[in-house]
């Protein structure tokens, strides 16, 4: 695979843990409120990174509407960037602000529709196994019992389908998210839900008509989802320089 396939590989992938266990998934609670603190950084061929930043998490309707904003600020070699993102999934649409475009994105989330609510953690945790990944233990997070999963070098911390903690290391690069206050069924302000005001368009009216096709030919094969994990794992045992 060429590293411009990797990069994209790595993207999808990315996309696809943070949907299935912190957007698109739904919950085993009604309502909840989760902070996060984001820290992370290391060196890759000489180039030394950090980041830092936080999260939240608003949702309602058991994981049906539920919106999410960050705050992150990563520094590279000496070059200090700030990005601010809101992603929102109201009923099965997926919203998500573009500040470079002054737009918000609006796609429809197939996962929504394919099973009736009783299924879908179990159809979520059926489609992270498939890409490879597994349970390897329990632990506790601010006193939540969480089932510990692990996907191509990502440990991810679940409690009743509500990602508590993120950790990953590739190439010497480390990231960890985890939740630093967090409270479950409780009353929800509806305006925790409000967007920016921006005009609402879909990918294909931004990006063209071409844009599902290319990431349908990108998507990654079995094959190279097993040459992904062994690439983690060699990378996994290198220390960091």
């Amino acid at each position: 695979m060429g590293y411009k396939k990797i990069a994209v590989l790595f993207l999808l992938l990315g996309i696809f843990i943070t949907e299935i266990y912190a957007e698109t998934k739904l919950y085993e609670m009604k309502s909840g409120i989760v902070e996060y603190a984001i820290s992370g950084g290391g060196n890759i061929m000489g180039v030394q990174s950090e980041s830092s930043g936080k999260r939240r998490l608003v949702f309602d309707q058991w994981g049906l509407l539920q919106i999410q904003k960050e705050q992150r600020t990563s520094t590279v070699m000496g070059q200090t960037t700030k990005t601010d993102s809101i992603t929102k999934i109201d009923d099965g649409i997926v919203y998500a602000v573009d500040a470079d475009k002054k737009v918000i994105i609006k796609q429809p989330f197939e996962m929504f529709g394919q099973a009736d609510n009783q299924d879908m953690l179990k159809m979520g945790k059926e489609m992270f196994k498939k890409m490879g990944g597994k349970q390897i233990g329990t632990g506790s997070i601010l006193g939540y019992a969480c089932e510990i999963w692990e996907l191509m070098g990502t440990k991810i911390w679940i409690h009743k389908g509500v990602a508590l903690k993120v950790e990953a290391e590739m190439m010497g690069i480390k990231h960890t998210e985890e939740a630093v206050d967090v409270k479950f069924d409780i009353a929800i302000d509806q305006n925790e839900f409000d967007m920016p005001d921006l005009p609402v368009k879909t990918f294909e009216e931004i990006y063209g008509k071409d844009f599902k096709e290319m990431v349908s030919d990108h998507m990654p094969t079995q094959e190279e989802l097993e040459q992904m994990q062994e690439m983690m794992k060699q990378f996994g045992n290198k220390p960091a320089q």
